[in-house]
């Protein structure tokens, strides 16, 4: 057990040494002390998570969530340019850092769960053998424990779109067990954000339900295409705008019942 908690320690070091981008955390320093134990001396982050945040102020604006979509998707783009698959792209993984000019960045954390591209085996994998990842933030083919490429990201990346604008992720279902919530995600189609919330671009709906769709072939090939998506439409999007009312999911169906 020691050894395989010393392998996502390793992992994790070793992606984030790998990814240079301001929207991931810096490494500074990687070691051991003379008692043998591992430490790395990362960059320090001020701010709150967009969990928090949108806890805090409810569904966000459409142009704050488009800013932070196209910042969320150059955060994957660099991660995939460096060999590796996050596996856990969710709200409480990415902080709202605030840098010390006052900006505001948006930054992707967590890769205790990452995977090379490359030598992507046994995907759906912990510690304990169950299937890793939050289940209402996984793709399908995470959900069914299948080997991944980028586009697992991207699938996660819609569900955060989603969360931003709506107020939770699509495959939300409280009270249910992980067994239910993947179910969901792998059967459930996801309706139009548009019957939620008026004010949500059509364009923007018709991305984000690409980003959900169950055959990877089908959503945006890459984080690179998402971003530049994103960023045509951020260009196009009013401003500025006013975060609206949180709307609980407690009103979703339940499957598996």
């Amino acid at each position: 057990m020691v050894a395989k908690i010393q392998g996502r320690f390793d992992r994790e070091t070793r992606a984030l040494a790998a990814i240079h981008s301001r929207h991931v955390p810096q490494v500074h320093d990687v070691g051991a002390l003379p008692n043998g134990t591992p430490y790395v001396v990362m960059e320090r982050l001020h701010g709150q998570t967009l969990a928090e945040h949108i806890q805090e102020h409810g569904r966000l604006a459409v142009d704050e969530a488009l800013d932070l979509g196209v910042q969320l998707a150059a955060a994957l783009e660099a991660t995939h340019l460096a060999g590796w698959i996050h596996r856990d792209v969710k709200p409480s993984n990415l902080v709202l850092h605030e840098e010390s000019d006052g900006r505001q960045v948006l930054k992707l954390c967590d890769f205790g769960v990452c995977t090379p591209v490359a030598k992507e085996k046994d995907a759906g994998l912990t510690l304990n053998g169950q299937t890793v990842g939050t289940p209402e933030h996984m793709s399908p083919e995470q959900a069914r424990g299948l080997p991944l490429d980028p586009r697992s990201d991207v699938f996660a990346a819609g569900t955060v779109l989603h969360e931003m604008l709506i107020g939770y992720s699509p495959f939300e279902r409280p009270g249910a067990n992980a067994h239910v919530v993947a179910m969901a995600v792998t059967r459930d189609p996801v309706e139009s954000l548009r019957a939620k919330r008026d004010d949500v671009p059509l364009e923007l709906d018709t991305l984000i339900l690409k980003t959900l769709e169950k055959d990877p072939e089908a959503r945006p090939r890459s984080a690179t295409v998402l971003r530049e998506q994103l960023e045509r439409l951020a260009a196009k999007a009013p401003r500025p705008t006013r975060a609206v009312p949180r709307v609980k999911a407690a009103a979703l169906p339940m499957v598996g019942r």
